[in-house]
């Protein structure tokens, strides 16, 4: 049982004398704290990471697909927060905000290190891949602006997991989220005016609320 980061690597080295073919971790505090000793491990015994968190293959996981885990929320929930301190939303009318879909992210160089061929197939997929050192953003990775936010976070609350990235750089990070939100201002009111529920629309959901019984 793993109850704290000092057990990560034995309970990783057990799995690697089971004979695992690749590590899929979890998202929790205790795996993402260890993944630096995980990181060892694998590559000395050629074994994929994979993770779940989108972020975390600047910390040299190898191929990562999911959500964003903790940014774009919060920078949601501020810009609400904001908008209503300000007087310019009201929450009568103002719709839940959802955030959804899939990033995936590929290490090309940590696959290298481990002596592991990524598919070009699922390369094409990815919206980030870190290649020679340096990053290629896809058309729809250079609009995720809350990943690239993440991983500014990331950077600056966890400095030890970007040690030999040049790309986890708390300035490099900082200019890539730059680079997809330039103007914040604009991107406030876009995003409360994206939430707002007109008198036709909360009518249409409530007749369609009252026909399920709900």
């Amino acid at each position: 049982a793993v109850t704290a980061i000092a057990d990560v690597g034995a309970a990783v080295e057990a799995l690697v004398s089971k004979g695992v073919q690749a590590l899929v971790l979890t998202a929790d505090l205790i795996v993402s704290e260890a993944l630096p000793q995980i990181v060892v491990i694998a590559e000395d015994n050629s074994l994929p990471i994979y993770h779940p968190n989108a972020n975390y293959f600047v910390s040299n996981a190898t191929v990562v697909a999911g959500s964003i885990a903790t940014y774009g929320p919060g920078l949601n929930a501020g810009h609400i927060l904001v908008g209503l301190l300000d007087g310019e939303i009201e929450l009568a009318s103002t719709g839940v905000n959802l955030v959804s879909g899939m990033t995936i992210a590929i290490n090309i160089d940590a696959a290298k290190a481990m002596g592991i061929a990524v598919p070009q197939d699922l390369v094409e997929m990815a919206d980030f891949v870190l290649q020679d050192g340096g990053l290629t953003i896809s058309e729809k990775g250079m609009t995720n602006f809350q990943f690239l936010g993440e991983m500014g976070m990331l950077a600056l609350l966890y400095p030890e997991m970007a040690a030999g990235s040049g790309l986890a750089s708390p300035e490099m990070l900082t200019m890539l989220t730059q680079m997809a939100f330039p103007d914040p201002a604009a991107a406030h009111s876009d995003f409360l005016a994206s939430l707002q529920c007109t008198d036709e629309m909360i009518a249409e959901q409530q007749a369609a609320l009252d026909a399920d019984g709900g």
